[in-house]
């Protein structure tokens, strides 16, 4: 076998994830190849360090592995040579290869009688389509570096695993060598028109597409204050209907001829942004609201969603409730009280926080709540805990989903369709999180965590604890006013 060291000199080469960006949107690639560690927040951050710590685990499978890491030009040859002559059963971890300024470095290396073995390892607990592009990707920087690549695995977390775990291994394995090695082909003929681009010196000029919806450069990075309701923003849009008004002509829903909207709720959020007021269903608005009971309980709860929980009886990624706030109404505007529960970091307060809250909501009233995501807690809640059960149920079958109002009856044209508190909130009320140091879910999740750092002052963790909770206390404020908005605009 010979190791191939025929990479030019560059600046910079191209990473796995600005290529498979750049797949999907060259500009999107170009920008994430040059996005720096200092613009993440708190909460990428903490979800990195996530998939930092599962890498390092799984390497406890592989006693002996060795760490490579990072290569120089000079150290590139002597890492070719020891690759070259390993030996079956040698194991080698992020092994630095570059190929036509494309870097990759597999997670782990096996080598064994038939050649070498790629281990990529990915912190979910399922085996998705789309790893298989991450994996094709490494596979073609390894191979075109004159490693000879004879199985392709990916290892993911075990959905079942849960602490102790005496009788279960904390990962599961999935050979998935042919499907890397037929996207790999596809994406070999891809890269030479690619990579050129994302190293240009400049990027690519902005193009609307289906997946600007979700990308985090849109608005800032691309299309700055030049798109005020940009089509994707229409309800239910799919990748066809989207392609279907672009192609006619269209880029804002403002525009877009009634022929090609498929959905009334499509046509009213239209007509909202036309007459920038909103659209409101008095009869819908007014059989939902119908059905709260006062006092009201406004309910919010944060979670944790650990991809290795140190709690026993939590799965990977299991929603674990550490905190909530509850805000009691006696009516409109009528304040009764607040409560609120903040757990400590790495304990089980499951039992604790489920006590608190029985001890609060009392048995009447509807408890208000802002999507299906609290039923979920409560009802994961009472199947963990059966000895609440009884009691659990009973909340849930009190629950008011308050967003129901703005996916049924009432259309803000700030909004643009969208439901989130973090857009109906600002739009009907004066209430922002601008003010807060934790400004949404990921941020307070990292935060959590790290007041549980042992080389903290008492005063930062005290301190961190104070802005949970301001956070918390937020979001049920939100949706008290919120809730107060929506009845005003009954006759």
């Amino acid at each position: 076998m010979e190791m191939s060291q025929s990479m030019a000199p560059s600046p910079m080469n191209v990473t796995k994830s600005a290529f498979l960006a750049g797949l999907e949107c060259t500009r999107q690639g170009w920008l994430n190849l040059r996005a720096r560690e200092d613009d993440r927040d708190s909460g990428l951050k903490f979800h990195l360090e996530q998939g930092i710590a599962v890498g390092k685990e799984a390497r406890k499978r592989f006693p002996g592995g060795k760490l490579l890491g990072r290569q120089s030009r000079s150290t590139r040859g002597a890492l070719a040579a020891e690759l070259t002559s390993a030996r079956p059963g040698d194991v080698f971890f992020e092994a630095e290869f570059v190929s036509d300024h494309c870097i990759a470095r597999p997670d782990i290396l096996c080598r064994d009688k038939d050649g070498w073995h790629l281990i990529e390892v990915k912190s979910a607990t399922s085996f998705k389509s789309e790893y298989v592009d991450d994996v094709a990707y490494t596979l073609i920087v390894v191979t075109d570096s004159g490693l000879p690549i004879s199985k392709v695995s990916l290892m993911v977390l075990n959905p079942e695993f849960e602490l102790p775990g005496l009788e279960q291994d904390r990962f599961i394995q999935e050979n998935i060598t042919e499907q890397a090695r037929k996207r790999a082909d596809t994406m070999r003929q891809q890269r030479p028109g690619l990579v050129p681009k994302l190293l240009a010196d400049v990027p690519m000029v902005e193009q609307l597409i289906y997946a600007c919806k979700s990308c985090d450069y849109f608005g800032d990075s691309c299309f700055k204050n030049t798109m005020q309701s940009p089509i994707f923003n229409l309800p239910g849009i799919n990748e066809r209907q989207f392609k279907q008004i672009l192609t006619s002509g269209h880029t804002e829903i403002s525009t877009v001829p009634g022929s090609l909207l498929t959905s009334p709720k499509q046509q009213v959020t239209k007509k909202a942004i036309l007459r920038n007021s909103p659209q409101i269903e008095k009869a819908a608005l007014k059989q939902l609201l119908d059905e709260v009971r006062w006092p009201a309980h406004y309910l919010d709860f944060e979670t944790c969603a650990l991809a290795m929980p140190s709690v026993e009886r939590v799965r990977p990624y299991e929603q674990l409730p550490v905190q909530y706030s509850l805000h009691v109404y006696s009516s409109p505007h009528r304040l009764e009280r607040h409560e609120e529960f903040l757990a400590q970091p790495n304990e089980d307060n499951r039992d604790a926080l489920c006590q608190r809250l029985l001890s609060q909501v009392g048995r009447t009233g509807s408890i208000v709540v802002y999507s299906s995501f609290e039923k979920t807690i409560l009802t994961k809640l009472a199947e963990r805990m059966p000895h609440h059960r009884a009691e659990l149920d009973s909340l849930i079958e009190r629950l008011f989903d308050l967003r129901r109002v703005f996916a049924e009856a009432v259309i803000h044209p700030a909004c643009l369709g969208r439901e989130s508190i973090k857009y109906t909130g600002p739009a009907f009320t004066n209430l922002t999180y601008d003010d807060l140091e934790i400004k949404n879910g990921f941020q307070a999740i990292a935060e959590f965590f790290r007041s549980g750092n042992p080389s903290l002052s008492s005063q930062e963790v005290a301190r961190i604890r104070q802005s949970l909770l301001a956070y918390c206390k937020r979001d049920t404020e939100v949706m008290a006013e919120l809730h107060f908005a929506v009845l005003e605009c009954l006759p």
